[in-house]
C-alpha cells in the first residue's frame, strides 16, 4: 500500500512540474508577443509623426507656424 502511495505522490509531483513548465512557456510567449506589439506600435507612431511633419512642411507656408509645429 505504501508503494502505491509513493507512486501516487510521484505522479502528482510530475503533474505539478508539467503544469509549471507549461505556465512558464505560456508566460514567455505572452512576454514576447507584448514586446513585439510594443515595437510595432512605436514604429507605427514614429511613421505617423514623420508623415505629419512632412505634410506640415509641404502645406504650411508661414515660417513662424512651421517652427511652432516642429
Amino acid at each position: 500500500m505504501i508503494e502505491k502511495n509513493n507512486w501516487s505522490e510521484i505522479n502528482n509531483d510530475i503533474s505539478e512540474i508539467k503544469d509549471k513548465i507549461k505556465s512558464s512557456i505560456n508566460e514567455d510567449d505572452l512576454t514576447s508577443d507584448l514586446k513585439d506589439s510594443l515595437k510595432n506600435t512605436v514604429t507605427s507612431a514614429s511613421t505617423t509623426l514623420n508623415e505629419l511633419k512632412r505634410n506640415i512642411e509641404k502645406t504650411v507656408t508661414d515660417e513662424e507656424i512651421k517652427k511652432e509645429a516642429k
